[in-house]
């Protein structure tokens, strides 16, 4: 039977946070205010420091839709994603789909951005669903300010990739998930093949979650020690650089012209993710969120 590879969308599968990019932009075109701007930066970064859940924060921004125009928000995101994130993905990102493909799985995005920037990656990406926040839109084309179901966030995710597994008849034992960010911790903990993604906020995930031969011991200590985002350990895990750290600039159909690309150029690494209890030989030396927005397999209780 295959398998499902969940992948997170920022720092994951891209170099960078679409969400501080949005909130730029939206600053610089007159679509929020400095104060907005400014509360918004504050929330990241208290997030960042774990002295804040983002829960508020997202379900905040979701509240400022109210009375936007879908169509609006659709253009607008479309044009964002064209000119600032499509040039982002990682060197490991489309080998990583690629390979699950052949196994058989399906490649699914599992991420708290909005249901626009979402569909906007699978089109591109070719992925087989998206798993997102959503939002309610009223008889007249405009949002409520209400998101539909529950967020899609960190421990939000796991009921998300639960429904969907479950829907598809396979068990989360056999599922994948590449993710950075210690707020996935309740899905790695849960899923049979956890993949942290990259170097860097990735680190305390592969040192910790991975290699566990028991999931009662790698579920204490893992909640004990990534319960400060601070942390950081001496080494990186063998398994931090799946995706690679350099922006892709591999060209692809359709990338628009005059886009700006990172020059982030640390090395990368192409390895497996590897199933609990079992190490994979180094090949490195040792070294080494999210904006607010398919389906009714989403959440069960869930309006489409």
């Amino acid at each position: 039977m295959s398998a499902i590879a969940f992948f997170d969308f920022d720092e994951t599968l891209i170099v960078g946070n679409s969400g501080n990019l949005w909130i730029r932009r939206e600053l610089k075109a007159g679509h929020i205010t400095t104060w907005q701007f400014l509360r918004a930066a504050v929330w990241m970064a208290r997030y960042k420091l774990g002295w804040a859940s983002m829960d508020d924060a997202i379900r905040t921004a979701i509240g400022s839709l109210r009375g936007l125009s879908e169509r609006e928000l659709r253009a607008r995101t479309r044009a964002f994603y064209a000119e600032e994130v499509r040039m982002l993905y990682r060197t490991g990102a489309r080998p990583a789909l690629e390979r699950h493909r052949t196994r058989g799985d399906r490649v699914v995005l599992l991420t708290a951005s909005s249901i626009y920037l979402s569909e906007l990656v699978q089109e591109d990406l070719e992925l087989d669903d998206v798993l997102c926040n959503r939002f309610e839109i009223d008889a007249e084309g405009l949002h409520t300010g209400e998101a539909v179901g529950a967020l899609c966030f960190g421990a939000g995710k796991l009921p998300y990739a639960e429904a969907y597994a479950r829907s598809r008849g396979v068990s989360l034992d056999d599922c994948y998930f590449y993710t950075d960010s210690y707020s996935d911790l309740p899905v790695l903990e849960r899923i049979g093949h956890p993949a942290p993604a990259h170097r860097g906020r990735a680190a305390p995930l592969a040192d910790r979650v991975v290699g566990r031969s028991s999931r009662a011991a790698h579920s204490c200590r893992c909640s004990r020690r990534l319960s400060d985002p601070r942390r950081q350990p001496a080494k990186h895990g063998p398994e931090a650089g799946l995706l690679g750290s350099r922006v892709d600039v591999t060209p692809q159909p359709r990338r628009c012209s005059g886009a700006r690309r990172s020059r982030a150029s640390f090395h990368s690494l192409h390895a497996e993710p590897t199933p609990r209890g079992r190490r994979p030989r180094r090949t490195d030396g040792g070294a080494g969120g999210d904006v607010p927005g398919a389906g009714a397999e989403q959440d069960p209780a869930a309006p489409r």
